[in-house]
């Protein structure tokens, strides 16, 4: 995998200008959320995507599920804690202009308790959060997509960093490089690994990736952009976003 980042790197042509994060097992510690139970609660195969079962149900039982799901949820928000070196990955990542966005499966009151816990007093950690409430979710490549075009980079400029099969196929989908976090004994990690573009075990890491990208591609021509935080319906009809527009 060595080998290959390498190879990737030297063969990459635009610097990194953005960089999407997943929420759980990516920026919060894998396990707060009991996925297992979940699905076990909603009659869902062990390994089956549950927000695809849960939006393919129709109601009164749809509602039903999505009430199990954010039960599930709020009981995952008392274990929540964020991973090491979260601090000096964004502040990197700030001092060096580089735009941040959230895309999570989770609903907005995780993905807002997230941005709690980080407690970032420079400026706002993200300048897009979408949650599960924008569809299709990962791993359909569309989230991606209104990310990019509202920072105005082009997919390649763009990393997608995640922990598990759904965040790396996302990204591949979308066009830009993929990066894995997690341990080999994770079984998440390991249906991912032989997809993902870059590898790392820590965010920490997610700098050294970008300093080799940026240190070896040419300077491009996109512009970053400034934020301010709004709420605001996305373009597309019932995809509604919580996200930073420039």
């Amino acid at each position: 995998m060595a080998s290959k980042s390498r190879q990737l790197i030297a063969s990459l042509s635009s610097r990194i200008r953005g960089v999407i994060f997943d929420m759980d097992g990516t920026l919060t510690r894998p396990g707060a959320i009991d996925f297992a139970r979940m699905r076990e609660r909603c009659g869902i195969k062990p390994g089956g995507d549950i927000i695809e079962f849960v939006n393919n149900q129709s109601e009164p039982l749809r509602s039903k599920l999505n009430e199990i799901l954010i039960e599930e949820e709020e009981f995952g928000l008392k274990r929540m804690e964020l991973m090491p070196d979260i601090k000096q990955l964004f502040d990197y990542l700030i001092e060096n202009n580089i735009n941040r966005a959230l895309l999570t499966r989770n609903n907005d009151t995780i993905m807002n308790r997230t941005v709690e816990l980080m407690n970032y007093a420079k400026q706002e950690p993200f300048s897009v959060m979408l949650s599960r409430t924008f569809s299709p979710p990962k791993p359909h490549p569309d989230a991606i997509h209104h990310i990019c075009q509202r920072w105005k980079l082009n997919v390649n400029e763009v990393l997608m960093v995640g922990d598990s099969l759904d965040d790396i196929k996302a990204g591949a989908a979308a066009g830009t490089k993929t990066v894995l976090i997690g341990l080999e004994d994770n079984h998440l990690y390991q249906q991912a690994l032989p997809h993902a573009d870059f590898v790392i075990k820590n965010l920490f890491e997610l700098i050294n990736v970008i300093e080799n990208i940026n240190n070896n591609a040419p300077e491009s021509h996109s512009s970053t952009t400034t934020a301010e935080t709004i709420i605001v319906q996305s373009e597309e009809e019932n995809k509604p976003s919580i996200e930073n527009r420039s």
